[in-house]
């Protein structure tokens, strides 16, 4: 057997053709010569490239907008950066789902496809908010609320000392105060007592569609004040009362100070007439003084010859007050009701306790729609300080001007439930003139009242 000798070598990582020789001699010196071809190639391209898209997979476009694809690129392991081609479009003016389809190929045929969705929705339209309500609170406060918007969960309020003619200039221009909560309600605080505000709101949502500003609503935040409590005499020692002010310590008793005792001397001045330091003023229906302010209230009268009013104004305190009728209508004396509907304090908070009645709904809501005294906004059940102000507590049975407050009837409610117990809640007696809780559920009468302006 003879010997076969190789040579040749072959780089298997490295691409190209190799030669293996065999070499076989004989004893004689006779030889013989093969050869074998060896071919390194690059190995076959089976793998497709990669697609990345520019942006989200899915795009929210409003209706009517313009839509610019962001494109996308594309990556091979072989070849690096290679082209994409887009194809489909997105018609903004249709609404409707639409699909981009990016695509890749390489040199060796592997193929990438992506996709874009663009979901095209109708405008969202937020309507204008609406039934701006202002409330007068403590010194320099006002609470705005107004009517939930369908689809807001945001609003905008807009406070200013000049008139609001661009919503969105609340601050550069009006030099007002900008504010946003989630809530319909707004305490709006630290207000300059006399001076005229005006408020406008804007519905927003989380993807910041505004609805157009509200119509304005002004209110001058009025400087607190109290009524004296009319009381004109003094107290007799040891015991009694004397019929004027005198008596023993006699500047040292109410009936010597204050209001009462400057319109006993006749140097108060009034705008309109009342018992001792009260100045109320009578009003028709659409809110406008009597022309007659002296005579007494008839059942059978009317307004124009000054035997009949709507409300009456109070003149110091600016408050204006619902003047109870013997008509059977919604502001008869005799309708009574359960305490705690519109406006009674608590009845919107989430963790408020005790029961709340919707009895005087109905009074409350039709006389602010109903322009009550010539106010569509703003009338609401008083509070116990704001009752007791009227009460005239030099007089009783009833202690309260008759000849302003005719048709007065069983105690009043007011807005305002006991702290130390959820059943009862605070009325006053107009009758006898004091203030105590009783059982929500007691029907009694309602007085509306509303902050002047």
């Amino acid at each position: 057997m003879i010997t076969v000798i190789t040579t040749g070598a072959v780089n298997s990582n490295t691409v190209g053709t190799y030669t293996i020789t065999y070499t076989a001699t004989d004893g004689s010196g006779n030889q013989a010569t093969a050869q074998r071809q060896v071919v390194v190639s690059v190995p076959a391209d089976t793998t497709a490239p990669v697609i990345t898209l520019t942006g989200n997979a899915t795009i929210n476009l409003e209706q009517g907008a313009t839509y610019t694809d962001a494109g996308a690129t594309a990556s091979d392991a072989v070849e690096g950066v290679i082209t994409v081609i887009t194809t489909g479009t997105v018609n903004s003016n249709t609404v409707g789902t639409y699909t981009i389809t990016y695509t890749a190929t390489d040199g060796s045929g592997n193929q990438a496809i992506a996709q874009r969705q663009v979901v095209v929705s109708a405008i969202i339209v937020l309507n204008t908010p609406i039934n701006i309500k202002l409330t007068l609170g403590s010194v320099g406060e006002i609470a705005v609320s107004w009517d939930t918007v369908t689809g807001a969960t945001k609003y905008q309020l807009c406070v200013a000392e000049e008139s609001i003619v661009t919503f969105s200039e609340c601050v550069a221009t009006h030099s007002g105060t900008l504010t946003e909560e989630t809530g319909i309600t707004q305490q709006i605080t630290a207000l300059t007592s006399g001076t005229n505000y005006y408020f406008r709101v804007m519905a927003l949502d989380d993807s910041a569609h505004l609805s157009l500003a509200s119509v304005e609503v002004e209110s001058k935040v009025l400087i607190k004040t109290l009524n004296d409590t009319g009381i004109y005499w003094g107290g007799n020692y040891p015991s009694g009362n004397n019929a004027d002010c005198t008596g023993e310590e006699i500047t040292q008793q109410d009936c010597s100070h204050g209001r009462d005792a400057q319109a006993a001397a006749n140097t108060l001045t009034k705008i309109g007439a009342g018992a001792a330091g009260f100045d109320f003023t009578k009003l028709d229906v659409s809110g406008t003084a009597l022309s007659i302010q002296n005579s007494p209230w008839s059942t059978t009268g009317s307004e124009a010859n000054g035997t009949q009013w709507s409300c009456v104004k109070d003149n110091h305190t600016g408050l204006i007050w619902e003047v109870k009728t013997t008509d059977g209508g919604i502001h008869d004396k005799n309708n009574t009701y359960r305490w705690g509907g519109l406006t009674a304090q608590g009845r919107e908070h989430v963790s408020k306790e005790g029961t709340y009645y919707d009895d005087w709904n109905t009074l409350v809501a039709d006389s602010n729609s109903n322009n009550f005294c010539g106010f569509n906004t703003g009338w609401r059940v008083p509070n116990p300080a704001e009752l007791r102000s009227i009460v005239h507590l030099g007089r009783h049975s009833p202690s309260i001007d008759m000849d302003y407050f005719p048709n007065i009837g069983a105690p009043v409610w007011s807005s305002s439930p006991m702290a130390h117990d959820s059943n009862p809640a605070w009325n006053t007696s107009l009758f006898y003139g004091d203030t105590y809780g009783i059982s929500r559920d007691t029907s009694r009468p309602v007085r509306l009242v509303r902050s002047g302006q």
